[in-house]
């Protein structure tokens, strides 16, 4: 028989392991003890997991139903793709995509990943739609960049490759100068009229004026330095309470936690609580003339 290669004859072991030295006979019983406990821990995951896949496939199966008897609304048609591209992958998702863009050519997230298929398939026509979404959502143009930069790299097309690695060099500099006054919201800050469109603000109202809990709420922009194209949207909310209860911070939190899932901003925002502690705040708001909603 032929002597092994020299890299598998040193990975060789002609003697009994560390563990088995040690452990000896206890090491198969300790094997599946260590298992069992493992199992333990990652079982809650895997079972959540299952049943948000299965959530997911059930909505998916609706949606498609839905779909094949009258056209979607934006918002149906974009989750369909949306999880099309999570449960069946981008092979799949190639038709939902295009339906979204049909109803919204310029929809930032379909041109993105729409893009970014038709690139992996080296289908220059993904570079168009990925400059569409950026154009759309200017915080996404450092991945986007990177993203031409490497499918033109790829190709061997390096003028292109250097342009667009270039831009993507450029944007990540501006992006690390925007952070950090994008991190919170101080009473040193000017703000400004939010300038979003009636339809938008339409929905922010229903989920405000259906909490029960939200005595005053308003939205406005904090004006920024670096990159004053991309919003940075602030939703201010003072909590309402009987005179006989105390305002808390677990409340607020709690209400504030609440908002940031249920309300449909678009893009990057904050949610405030106005109260004492943010008084300054408060005042600004109305010398900035925020909008109530």
């Amino acid at each position: 028989m032929a002597a092994p290669p020299p890299e598998t004859a040193l990975r060789a072991r002609t003697g009994p392991s560390a563990a088995e030295q040690y452990l000896g006979a206890a090491l198969p019983r300790l094997g599946e003890r260590v298992e069992a406990l493992w199992r333990r821990a990652v079982e809650p995951g895997w079972r959540a997991k299952h049943e948000l896949d299965v959530r997911q496939q059930k909505r998916l199966t609706a949606l498609e139903e839905k779909a094949a008897q009258s056209p979607l609304a934006l918002s149906d048609a974009a989750e369909r793709a949306d999880l099309t591209l999570s449960l069946r992958g981008e092979g799949a998702a190639l038709e939902p995509l295009r339906a979204v863009l049909q109803l919204e050519p310029d929809h930032a997230a379909a041109n993105f990943a729409l893009g970014e298929i038709l690139l992996d398939l080296h289908d220059e026509a993904g570079v168009q739609h990925i400059e569409r979404a950026v154009t759309r959502d200017p915080s996404a143009r450092a991945q986007g960049y990177e993203r031409i930069w490497a499918f033109y790299e790829a190709e061997g097309r390096s003028a292109e490759a250097a342009e667009y690695r270039r831009r993507a060099w450029r944007q990540g500099d501006l992006l690390e100068l925007a952070a950090p006054e994008r991190k919170d919201v101080t009473g040193r800050d000017r703000f400004i009229p939010h300038e979003l469109p009636e339809e938008a603000l339409a929905l922010i109202r229903v989920v405000l004026t259906a909490a029960p809990d939200i005595a005053e709420a308003y939205f406005v922009r904090k004006a920024v330095t670096h990159m004053p194209e991309v919003p940075l949207y602030v939703l201010g909310v003072k909590m309402k309470l009987p005179w006989y209860r105390y305002r808390s911070q677990t409340k607020e939190r709690a209400l504030v936690d609440r908002l940031v899932q249920d309300v449909p901003v678009p893009g990057q925002w904050f949610v405030v609580a106005l109260n004492d502690h943010t008084a300054t705040i408060r005042t600004f708001a109305w010398e900035a003339q925020w909008v109530q909603v």
